[in-house]
């Protein structure tokens, strides 16, 4: 066989090759490759109050994020600019242990100390292609911080509406709905703590409202007779130095 003969039999079987690898096996390689580049999010759309996370210094971030169950640390997350009124973000390579993806607020360890929205979970969506991109509409969604302080520690079962909600209210404070809630606590009269009121804009040390979610019982005898920090779900430290930080960054209602 001349060298001729052997650089067309060497072009030939260069052919053959090519040729088959156009058949399933190539398919399969391609979607081995989606899978490996992960889920992708799109948030678009219109944001309320989002700088006023901005107000309160750099120990808050407002993010989109995913989370594995049961964990408070995102996996991946991306920054929503604060002074962001309408956004897209594109959210990629989230691998399968992410379990929510969330619009929600961080603080400076990373951690979530408010959600505003779960944009998507896997666990009600397990047959979910991860070759479609998830889309999410933001739209208008208030992610202002008092917003946040309302649905993460007043709203909810458990929560201050148990006792502070429509009726005969403790204290005859009443925190059902936003606009309402505000106009019960800022500058108005504690009933418990005479001289003192329930929130002074400015200055948590002398508002009744942050030593009531932050005083146990332990710390001797409650003017309020009823000890919060025990007994109302989310008192922990993170949700408290958040509210110490809403009241001293001014008390706005944003």
């Amino acid at each position: 066989m001349n060298i001729h003969s052997k650089i067309l039999l060497g072009l030939m079987s260069a052919l053959a090759l090519a040729f088959s690898s156009c058949d399933d096996g190539d398919i399969k390689t391609s979607s081995a490759v989606a899978l490996k580049d992960g889920y992708v999010v799109k948030v678009t759309g219109a944001l309320a109050n989002a700088s006023s996370w901005s107000e309160l210094g750099k120990s808050y971030t407002l993010v989109v994020a995913g989370f594995a169950e049961g964990d408070s640390f995102p996996t991946i997350s991306k920054i929503i600019p604060p002074a962001s009124e309408s956004i897209d973000i594109t959210l990629s390579g989230m691998e399968n242990s992410v379990s929510t993806v969330e619009l929600c607020a961080i603080n400076s360890i990373y951690k979530r100390v408010v959600s505003y929205d779960t944009i998507f979970s896997f666990q009600d969506n397990p047959d979910w292609d991860p070759r479609d991109t998830i889309f999410y509409e933001a739209d208008g969604r208030d992610v202002g911080v008092y917003s946040g302080i309302y649905s993460k520690l007043f709203a909810g079962k458990g929560k201050c509406f148990r006792c502070h909600g429509e009726g005969s209210a403790a204290a005859d404070m009443h925190l059902v709905g936003k606009e309402n809630s505000y106009a019960e606590l800022v500058g108005v009269d504690a009933k418990t703590v005479s001289g003192s009121k329930r929130v002074v804009a400015g200055d948590a040390d002398n508002s009744v409202l942050y030593r009531v979610v932050t005083e146990a019982k332990t710390d001797g005898a409650l003017p309020w007779h009823y000890d919060h920090v025990s007994n109302v779900d989310g008192l922990d430290y993170n949700n408290q130095k958040l509210l110490r930080d809403w009241i001293n960054a001014g008390a706005k209602m944003n």
